[in-house]
């Protein structure tokens, strides 16, 4: 048996789950001089890589009378900021925060 003859080749796919990254990767083992080489060829797909979807959190503009009282505005908007567990509240520039001290 010459080392042409033991050549043998694998092929793959593979995708990271955190990352949606997909590569081909080929494992060549043999060559003419020997039989117990390696190599390995891989090839990656940026068209099809991409990140998580991410869905952009609430932002809310209160008005200065619904801002009066900003706890209240906070439970006013609860229900729909909790499915994101996070938003951003822009009260107007003239808004000061109270200071209790």
């Amino acid at each position: 048996m010459t080392g042409s003859d033991e050549l043998q080749i694998s092929s793959s796919k593979v995708r990271s789950h955190s990352y949606h990254i997909i590569f081909e990767y080929k494992v060549i083992r043999g060559c003419e001089e020997c039989s117990n080489c390696q190599k390995v060829i891989v090839k990656w797909h940026p068209e099809e890589a991409r990140l998580p979807d991410l869905i952009d959190a609430p932002v809310f503009y209160p008005t200065e009378k619904e801002f009066e009282d900003t706890l209240k505005y906070i439970s006013s908007i609860r229900k729909k900021v909790e499915a994101y567990g996070i938003c951003r509240i822009v009260p107007l520039s003239s808004w000061k925060p109270p200071c209790p001290l």
